[in-house]
């Protein structure tokens, strides 16, 4: 049963999450206009090559040793964010290095720093998304992620107008 639970938890997350990223498309494709838009789908795309970059796999990691073992979640938690701010910050500044240096205007280079900085936190908070898949609770796994795209979604729409 629990295994139904988790999947359905999980499988109605995904949902929400991809209705909530493709309204936010329309948005902004509605607002930003052609070359706007442009700028931040490169800068989204260019940051996204990064992505796992940031991670590392941690997440996994984390996922599996405390489903593994079930105590020392603690340390193993405080190791995981360790790793991270060491990796998280060597990308992030290998990314604002590879921007200055493909040598993209300005306004190109702010947003990338700006998306690379909202991965970088986005990967400390899916740390804490891992512990709960680590103890089988999907619901508030899936719950933090719908409430995360839900937050960008209205974030933005609030930023543009």
């Amino acid at each position: 049963m629990k295994i139904i639970r988790n999947f359905s938890f999980l499988t109605l997350s995904q949902i929400g999450e991809k209705i909530f990223n493709f309204l936010l498309v329309i948005v902004l494709a509605r607002y930003l206009g052609v070359e706007e838009y442009g700028v931040y789908a490169l800068a989204i795309s260019f940051v996204g090559m990064f992505g796992n970059l940031f991670d590392g796999g941690l997440n996994f990691l984390l996922t599996r040793e405390i489903a593994s073992y079930g105590r020392n979640d603690a340390l193993f938690f405080r190791q995981t964010l360790l790793l991270k701010v060491i990796v998280g910050t060597a990308v992030f500044a290998g990314l604002i290095v590879a921007a200055i240096g493909m040598q993209y205007e300005a306004r190109v280079v702010y947003s990338i720093i700006l998306f690379a900085a909202a991965t970088l936190i986005v990967s400390f908070s899916n740390t804490f998304r891992a512990v709960f898949m680590g103890h089988e609770r999907m619901e508030f796994e899936g719950g933090i992620a719908v409430f995360y795209r839900f937050f960008v979604f209205v974030g933005v729409f609030f930023l543009l107008t």
